[in-house]
């Protein structure tokens, strides 16, 4: 699990960025399902059309923000 401190609360796995290795700000899903940092997965979709997760061929390149994660991030950062 990685770990990073905000204060004195550690932020889960699933607020890192598979790409960046860093707590997202603008969490989106692609097709893969999995969520990545926005201008982190634009950049991956725009040279490539495979997930950088799986290696499996992208059906889309739509990205959906995932505003949920992005609350609960933002509340984490908060504390």
């Amino acid at each position: 699990m990685h770990v990073k401190v905000q204060g004195k609360l550690r932020a889960p796995s699933q607020y890192f960025c598979p790409i960046l290795q860093e707590v997202m700000e603008d969490p989106h899903i692609a097709a893969d399902g999995f969520t990545y940092e926005h201008r982190a997965i634009k950049a991956w979709v725009d040279r490539h059309n495979v997930s950088p997760v799986t290696k499996h061929r992208l059906q889309h390149q739509m990205l959906t923000p995932n505003r949920t994660l992005r609350l609960a991030i933002q509340y984490w950062r908060s504390r």
